[in-house]
């Protein structure tokens, strides 16, 4: 049985590629599932992309709505699209910030897709 793909859109602007390096090292690392990844860079060329993923470059920064559509879009044409989050940060997971109580937050830059369920 073939592992389930997720489509993971990751926004840049090459201002942070330690964070960067360390965060799509985590996407790339994921057990049981297929990660696809595209890098879009926002008035950039994307310096960090990890192998086999795809990249765009857009000639400005239009923003995280018009970036995530372009990513969308580069996977859509690069065939049987399913995108189910999207990322404009890149702290990875056992990095990220956690809130007074200990706990870590949601991050608010990553949402399930209406009407998804696993499997």
């Amino acid at each position: 049985m073939p592992k389930p793909r997720i489509d993971v859109i990751v926004l840049t602007m090459n201002d942070r590629p330690s964070e960067e390096t360390a965060a799509q090292e985590t996407l790339v690392a994921q057990a049981g599932v297929d990660v696809r990844v595209c890098v879009v860079g926002t008035g950039c060329r994307p310096e960090v992309v990890p192998p086999g993923a795809l990249s765009i470059s857009l000639p400005e920064n239009v923003g995280i709505p018009a970036g995530r559509n372009a990513g969308a879009e580069a996977l859509r044409q690069a065939g049987n699209p399913r995108t189910d989050c999207s990322s404009s940060t890149t702290t990875p997971a056992s990095h990220a910030p956690t809130s007074s109580s200990g706990s870590s937050p949601r991050p608010s830059s990553i949402r399930k897709r209406p009407g998804y369920s696993p499997g």
